[in-house]
């Protein structure tokens, strides 16, 4: 079965490799890269060519319908698609190009002449987007409007960048479409957590997105922020519980021996047993910190987003004491051997809670 299987292989990969075999049956595609493989090879030049020159023109009327069914049609995007196509149609040809002898070359000048007219269309179409687009957001003071208007202008310059005005129009549409945030943090009520607010937050200062920058602190006036952004931080509020409970053991246990006289009259010894009684007096404190703070956002212009929030978030410590009373041998090993943890300090909570507030308020603001 194997030997079937294997000769089965052999006379595949013969007939893929085989450039008349492969043009006979329509394969153009693997008569073209096998015709051009044998001829780099110097093998059967003029049958090869043959089948090359054949090979590479069926390929070319295939593509060239397609090609031009993108090229007619009305809408960029299919232009655009025809321009790869057609490059597509010219790598064919220069890899062939050497074993041709000069039958595809007024085909190949076509073709760059046509990629060059649709590149010159397309980037007058974008630029000319560009610039109504640039003018609609100076009128409307619209910045979604220049922002469209940059990446059309950068399309433009993609397919020719030769139009004079292009770079500067470009950069004043990128200016014109820049959202300005001026960010502030407000903690009345926190006065010794105002440094470790500040160092958090102070890491937005700079932040700079797709049309994005943000001011942190800054005393920037109404007209040149398009969201004024406060960040007010309530009072953190810590609550301390303490449960206790105390939990009892007895327990029979040996304490030694003693002789006595059985009712034999022998002598003989016998454990001393008593009942012995311990207890532990159980802790339970419990530590919650909780933290409300709020985004209140004032709208300078309609190239705001953010909207107003609120958060509120909370840590939770835990802590037990164990006191142990009377005798200990009665006492389970898991209060004697138990270390008891300290609370969590208030500044310890405070900084957990606003790197979760942080990441939740920029999640929001971003």
């Amino acid at each position: 079965m194997y030997k079937t299987i294997f000769v089965f292989l052999l006379l595949f990969i013969f007939q893929c490799a085989n450039p008349e075999k492969s043009l006979e049956k329509g394969n153009f595609q693997q008569a073209y890269k096998s015709s051009l493989a044998a001829l780099k090879k110097g093998k059967s030049y003029d049958e090869n060519q043959n089948i090359l020159i054949q090979a590479l023109d069926e390929i070319i009327a295939k593509k060239m319908v397609e090609k031009d069914r993108w090229q007619n049609s009305e809408d960029l995007n299919s232009k655009e698609k025809s321009i790869k196509l057609n490059q597509n149609i010219q790598k064919n040809i220069a890899k062939a190009i050497p074993y041709l002898d000069g039958k595809f070359d007024e085909t190949l000048e076509k073709l760059k002449m046509e990629e060059q007219q649709t590149n010159s269309f397309l980037a007058s179409e974008y630029f000319s987007f560009g610039k109504k687009k640039l003018e609609k957001a100076k009128k409307e003071q619209d910045k979604r409007f220049a922002q469209d208007a940059y990446y059309d202008f950068l399309k433009a310059k993609g397919f020719d960048s030769s139009e004079t005005d292009l770079n500067t129009l470009t950069q004043r549409s990128l200016e014109l479409g820049l959202v300005v945030y001026s960010i502030h943090t407000d903690a009345p009520f926190n006065i010794m957590l105002h440094w470790e607010i500040d160092k958090t937050f102070e890491n937005l200062e700079g932040y700079q997105g797709d049309f994005l920058k943000v001011f942190y602190d800054d005393n920037l006036s109404s007209e040149e922020v398009d969201c004024q952004i406060t960040i007010r931080f309530r009072s953190l509020d810590i609550d301390l519980d303490e449960n206790k409970s105390e939990e009892d053991f007895k327990k029979e246990i040996v304490t030694g021996s003693t002789t006595i006289t059985n009712s034999d009259g022998e002598e003989v010894e016998v454990d001393v047993i008593e009942e012995v009684e311990g207890s532990v007096i159980i802790q339970q404190f419990k530590k919650t910190a909780t933290w409300d703070v709020s985004v209140e956002v004032i709208s300078n212009s309609k190239n705001c987003s953010v909207r107003n929030a609120s958060f509120e978030e909370e840590t939770i410590s835990t802590s037990q004491i164990f006191t142990l009373n009377g005798d200990e041998r009665v006492i389970p090993n898991e209060y004697k051997n138990s270390n008891s943890e300290e609370l969590t300090k208030d500044d310890d909570m405070a900084e957990i809670l606003l790197e979760i507030l942080y990441g939740k308020i920029t999640s929001h603001i971003f």
